[in-house]
């Protein structure tokens, strides 16, 4: 499974649209056509105006591949300067929030990647 992160901005759609296209040149060489895209996650989603637009424009263009978004969060930041994960600022303001998405997010890919790669079904050469 492939996922494609992006951040709302003005070369968004057309960086999302390349990215889409090498996985598909990837499927079509393929036998087993994967990977599959998992979705887009936007990240650093702000509350201006100029990002609310650009991910309009992303989920206009990709509805149907989209997941929950990762907002922007100062204690993200600060995590990331102190090489820690987001849990490990404990109860940090917007720690706990921006935990919580990350959370979301890999529940749902984790979820879905499950039922794609671990099936119990055979293919056509025999193979789980």
């Amino acid at each position: 499974m492939a996922l494609v992160v992006t951040e709302p901005g003005a070369w968004s759609v057309d960086g999302v649209a390349r990215m889409i296209q090498t996985i598909e040149k990837i499927q079509m060489r393929r036998i087993d056509s994967k990977p599959s895209i998992a979705g887009i996650a936007v990240n650093r989603l702000g509350r201006t105006r100029d990002d609310s637009y650009w991910n309009a424009k992303l989920e206009e263009a990709y509805s149907e591949f989209q997941l929950p978004k990762i907002h922007l969060r100062t204690a993200v930041a600060e995590a990331s300067a102190q090489s820690l994960p987001i849990h490990g600022l404990g109860n940090r303001s917007g720690a706990v929030e921006a935990a919580a998405e990350f959370d979301h997010l890999l529940t749902l890919l984790l979820e879905d990647g499950y039922s794609e790669n671990d099936s119990d079904e055979e293919d056509s050469d025999g193979y789980l």
